[in-house]
């Protein structure tokens, strides 16, 4: 279920949150009831889960022995991170009003897909009945040069999972981290399937806007296939029209 984190920074219950999926991932988490986490250290971004520069003198006091010697430092830092990214797993939303229209172009392998949107609020209840523990908050986009954790954080092995250099600032990340320790001998298992209420997390379903009208048609097929409930699919109409 869904626990507070002090790693983490909570929006409002009532802001919307999006996932955007291609067909196949969608109907996996219809046909599954559940999201799948993928472990941090399969992601792209080789910063996943490390510490920025400024950091390094404020945990060299937690290492002790380490604290004059920086490469020692760096070197423990970096095998213990890559430790933690191994059962550190994450779901990734979009945190906004309104579409993403470079998100459609970025999540989408053609012209098809759909967008679940959801609440911070819901997202959060949608897991009530799983009995481990689901972290969720905004991250938090830094130069990783200049920049380090917020002063005003805890001190957490959570606290680099929720950074994410300014590059990425596009994506405007609300992440859900799930731990697992037992992943650190999985080396062949990318991820895990976490249970969720669907009926709970999703509000409404967006058609890609570059999608055939018959698309609609199908994922309403599926919607009702596999008894998500009473759920409105909408047309993406982000290409369409004009003001004049």
């Amino acid at each position: 279920m869904y626990r507070e984190h002090q790693a983490f920074t909570t929006p409002d219950d009532n802001v919307k949150v999006w996932r955007y999926l291609d067909l196949a991932k969608f109907v996996s988490i219809l046909d599954r009831k559940s999201l799948f986490f993928v472990r941090s250290d399969r992601l792209q971004d080789p910063f996943e889960g490390t510490y920025p520069k400024v950091d390094l003198q404020k945990y060299s006091d937690k290492y002790g022995d380490y604290v004059q010697d920086i490469d020692k430092l760096i070197h423990l830092l970096e095998k213990t991170t890559n430790e933690r990214k191994k059962y550190t797993l994450v779901s990734s939303w979009n945190i906004s009003n309104y579409e993403s229209a470079a998100l459609w172009k970025v999540f989408l392998k053609s012209d098809e897909g759909v967008a679940i949107q959801s609440t911070f609020g819901k997202l959060k209840d949608s897991f009530a009945s799983f009995e481990k523990d689901i972290y969720i908050g905004k991250v938090k986009y830094i130069d990783y040069e200049v920049e380090g954790i917020p002063k005003e954080a805890a001190l957490s092995p959570l606290n680099p999972f929720v950074l994410k250099r300014k590059s990425f600032e596009y994506e405007q990340e609300i992440r859900l981290i799930y731990r697992d320790v037992s992943f650190e001998d999985k080396e062949n298992v990318s991820g895990a399937y976490v249970d969720v209420d669907l009926s709970c997390l999703i509000d409404q379903i967006f058609v890609a806007p570059t999608a055939p009208k018959w698309y609609k048609e199908v994922i309403e097929s599926l919607v009702t296939k596999y008894e998500v409930g009473d759920k409105e699919v909408i047309q993406s109409n982000l290409w369409q029209g004009k003001i004049y």
